[in-house]
């Protein structure tokens, strides 16, 4: 009698073990999951995961959301442990007067108000032109590109407003400000 039990079980799981094993959802390949985290999102309702992960393939976000419900659905070869700490979108420099760059170190140390109207703007009305524009913003463009800040898409040089005799020049948003 133990013989055919012992025959029965091993059909049994010879017949449900594949089974429950194939029904086990395939997880999807990608590159990279950020986990543990607390995942602070831009998405419309700013959701903010405290124990969250990011899933990335190629060069593209695939996945945002919880760890648990992420780590179900995705596979990767290189995993980053983030528990206790903050995963953040990358900071954008929104607001930039991109030629200002070579104004960089001008005077410092001194109120906003007397470093703009002392400094500053003598010196924009000084050496302000389209070359000057050209060269400041290619200096920008290339600090932007190594890594300082991803570019703007406010305050670009076709945006700026050069006068015949420049007292001041500034972008659309910041002119329409005065």
């Amino acid at each position: 009698m133990n013989f055919w039990r012992s025959l029965l079980l091993v059909l049994t799981l010879q017949f449900l073990l594949p089974a429950s094993l194939s029904a086990q959802p395939k997880k999807e390949k990608i590159d990279l999951i950020v986990t543990g985290g607390t995942v602070v999102t831009m998405d419309g309702a700013r959701a903010i995961y405290n124990d969250g992960a990011v899933v990335v393939k190629g060069d593209a976000i695939v996945a945002v959301g919880p760890r648990s419900e992420l780590e179900a659905r995705y596979a990767a070869p290189q995993t980053i442990d983030a528990k206790g700490k903050l995963v953040l979108p990358g900071f954008i420099n929104g607001h930039t007067h991109v030629p200002m760059t070579l104004f960089r170190g001008i005077h410092d140390d001194v109120t906003l108000n007397d470093w703009l109207y002392k400094y500053i703007f003598p010196a924009e009305a000084k050496n302000v032109n389209e070359e000057f524009v050209r060269w400041g913003t290619r200096l920008a463009a290339a600090e932007q590109i190594r890594g300082v800040s991803p570019p703007s898409p406010i305050c670009t040089t076709s945006k700026m407003q050069l006068r015949k005799k420049p007292r001041r020049p500034a972008c659309v948003v910041c002119w329409a400000k005065r």
